[in-house]
């Protein structure tokens, strides 16, 4: 199994706290939030990571450098101006295996991964979204039976959420034009919704955020 993470993105919400680190490089007990990220995913039998950086990328280099001091095998793909969750992902083609697990790099989900692959394996779509129940009208996702049928993130009464993990095929990247600003939400999902190719597995484990202040100060007592 391959993990991708979109880990290029300014933190705009964190203010401050952002302004000489990125923010999956934020301390979470003593230890960047990435690095929790990678020991989850290392836990679960993956090793291959390929990290989408932009912003102060340089910090996240330094610190990580090829993997192995981790026991993993970390390959960098840079953005020299902000590309989108989907140019991000069209940049780093040439680093990705036939499918992917693709993570934001800011939020946690302690779920099995290796249980999500097979799920995704057996379902023979082109992408999957893991979905959680939605509580106080916050959801941007609606199903039917285990096929995504609408996602919007800017519409928020439905009844799931994403909850940052998903996983696709690579030939997805062929939706998607090089060198531009592409989000996957917005122009890629879409697509895949109306060729019924885009699944959802339910999680029953919450997932965290660390996009604000709060969502900070939640996991910060939650991981160790």
């Amino acid at each position: 199994m391959q993990a991708v993470i979109l880990a290029g993105g300014k933190g705009t919400r964190l203010g401050f706290l952002t302004k000489n680190a990125p923010k999956p490089m934020l301390v979470v007990n003593k230890k960047p939030f990435l690095e929790h990220l990678l020991i989850n995913l290392k836990r679960n039998g993956i090793k291959d990571i390929v990290l989408c950086i932009g912003y102060l990328s340089y910090k996240i280099k330094d610190y990580f450098k090829d993997g192995s001091k981790f026991g993993l095998k970390i390959s960098y793909s840079t953005e020299t101006r902000l590309l989108g969750t989907g140019g991000a992902l069209k940049k780093a083609e040439n680093f990705l295996n036939h499918s992917f697990i693709l993570l934001n790099g800011d939020t946690y989900l302690p779920v099995d991964y290796s249980g999500l692959f097979r799920h995704f394996r057996k379902l023979n779509k082109k992408g999957l979204i893991v979905v959680c129940k939605a509580g106080n009208k916050r959801g941007n996702i609606s199903l039917k039976g285990n096929l995504v049928v609408n996602y919007n993130k800017k519409y928020k009464n439905m009844k799931f959420t994403d909850a940052g993990v998903q996983i696709f095929r690579k030939d997805i990247l062929n939706l998607i034009a090089a060198n531009k600003f592409v989000s996957l939400e917005e122009r890629i999902f879409p697509k895949l919704i109306r060729e019924k190719q885009l699944a959802a597995y339910m999680s029953k484990k919450k997932f965290y955020d660390i996009g604000t202040r709060r969502g900070l100060k939640i996991i910060r007592g939650i991981l160790k």
